[in-house]
């Protein structure tokens, strides 16, 4: 006799699973949860093997000496390079700061010179020459927007005076002030006599280290800068 209460629309009658539909289900509930842990482990992401710097997130290979020189004479190469070279040779130039050359067509062009040889020399001493020595990485890991502002500040200007080592270790970073120092020793042969003297290269050094703090701070927020770009760009 057929039952006399009404199915309401919309809701199926309560009838039995079929056979078919009850195997469907095991399968699911057996292979769903592993499928879906397979599927949430992405892919390493790798960074470019010259690349200098390591965005958060990326995997780096370790680094051989070839691989280290190579980088030394890539680096200086580079656009930026290129405008950060003519940049710091027009500053100089227009305030005729050291070296003192002078302020004339000529000066200028020596100023672009020493510039050049002092990016080329700094830059090959530290990838391919000290951090070879020393065993260290010379490339900067960037830590990335999950940390708070201060501690990713602190971490970037740390950097010039600790590094990493081959395996991984926190270490001294003399490989950075072997090459500066000694990048800035070479080009003094480049600059007039007056140029030459100690002191003068000391503060010429530290300035070179200040300079490297500034720049590993572009380095740690010029993704969060590029990122508040985009989002207000019309």
């Amino acid at each position: 006799m057929p039952s006399d209460v009404p199915v309401p629309v919309g809701v199926a009658p309560d009838l039995p699973d079929a056979p078919s539909s009850l195997h469907a289900a095991a399968q699911d509930t057996a292979s769903g949860p592993l499928q879906a842990k397979e599927m949430s482990v992405p892919e390493p992401l790798w960074a470019p093997r010259f690349a200098t710097t390591i965005k958060s997130g990326y995997r780096a290979e370790p680094l051989d000496v070839r691989t280290k020189v190579e980088m030394g004479f890539r680096r200086p190469v580079s656009w930026g390079g290129g405008a950060s070279l003519m940049l710091s040779a027009g500053w100089g130039h227009l305030n005729n700061n050291r070296p003192h050359f002078g302020t004339d067509s000529a000066a200028f062009g020596q100023r672009v010179g020493a510039a050049a040889l002092r990016r080329m020399s700094q830059s090959v001493f530290y990838y391919g020459g000290y951090s070879a020595i020393f065993h260290t990485d010379p490339r900067y890991y960037v830590m990335g927007p999950a940390e708070p502002f201060k501690k990713r500040a602190w971490y970037a200007a740390k950097q010039v005076v600790v590094t990493r080592s081959d395996k991984g270790r926190t270490v001294p970073n003399l490989a950075l002030f072997a090459a500066v120092l000694s990048s800035q020793m070479l080009t003094n042969t480049y600059y007039p006599a007056v140029d030459q003297d100690v002191p003068r290269t000391l503060r010429s050094t530290g300035s070179s280290l200040a300079f490297r703090v500034l720049s590993q701070e572009l380095r740690e927020f010029s993704g969060d800068i590029r990122r508040i770009v985009r989002r207000h760009k019309p």
